[in-house]
């Protein structure tokens, strides 16, 4: 499926020129950015976003990938300790936490947060359980 940017880019925009507090719009525009690559202008979105709804865990989650991806990322770690402060339990902003301090050689604090995922993960049962197994196999 080929993504069609400009158009998601011009949706974006319209909803901006609607209310310009849309934190969504700039949200969604900063995604956009940041599946193109273009870590700056990603950034730059996210920022307004987050400065519109501060209290979203998923927002910093973002602005802190974005911020690691620019190579940046002691700036990219504060933003998600934020996000995982904000919502504790935020898995993907939690093992992205988990990716950036292996990185950075914390390896304690690492396996704090790797950890409380495993501790979070719900129960699978493997196909050969008993609700899964086929009579006579």
């Amino acid at each position: 499926m080929k993504e069609d940017f400009e158009s998601a880019l011009t949706a974006y925009r319209k909803a901006l020129a609607l209310n310009g507090r849309h934190y969504t719009a700039w949200y969604g525009i900063g995604h956009v950015y940041l599946k193109q690559e273009k870590y700056g202008l990603a950034e730059q979105h996210f920022r307004v976003a987050l400065s519109l709804h501060p209290e979203s865990s998923s927002l910093c989650y973002h602005l802190g990938c974005c911020l690691t991806l620019q190579g940046r990322k002691e700036e990219g770690l504060e933003i998600l300790n934020d996000a995982v402060r904000l919502d504790p339990s935020n898995p993907i902003a939690r093992f992205e936490r988990a990716k950036i301090l292996t990185g950075l050689n914390q390896l304690r604090e690492a396996y704090e947060d790797l950890s409380i995922l495993v501790d979070e993960l719900p129960k699978v049962r493997s196909p050969r359980s008993a609700p899964f197994r086929r009579q006579g196999a």
